[in-house]
């Protein structure tokens, strides 16, 4: 929950490096080890952000998906386009 506080602040104060690489650590930190899925669903909900910003639209879509699908077991879907 504070990583992504932290990275959500760095993100709105302008860093996207710092929060980009605080919300990858937290991924390799919490996928798989029990933390909830609606945090886990808005790490990779931050990273689209962050992806977007930065101009890689292909990539922000993939974040958002990975999203959703930590969200909601219902939606399987892989194919972004």
């Amino acid at each position: 929950l504070y990583g992504n506080l932290l990275a959500e602040a760095a993100y709105q104060r302008g860093d996207k490096t710092g929060a980009r690489r605080q919300l990858l650590q937290l991924l390799r930190t919490n996928v798989g080890t029990g933390e909830s899925n609606s945090q886990v669903g808005l790490t990779y909900k931050l990273l689209g952000d962050v992806e977007r910003d930065r101009g890689d639209g292909i990539r922000a879509l993939a974040y958002y998906q990975q999203s959703i699908r930590a969200l909601s077991n219902q939606f399987d879907d892989s194919d972004i386009t």
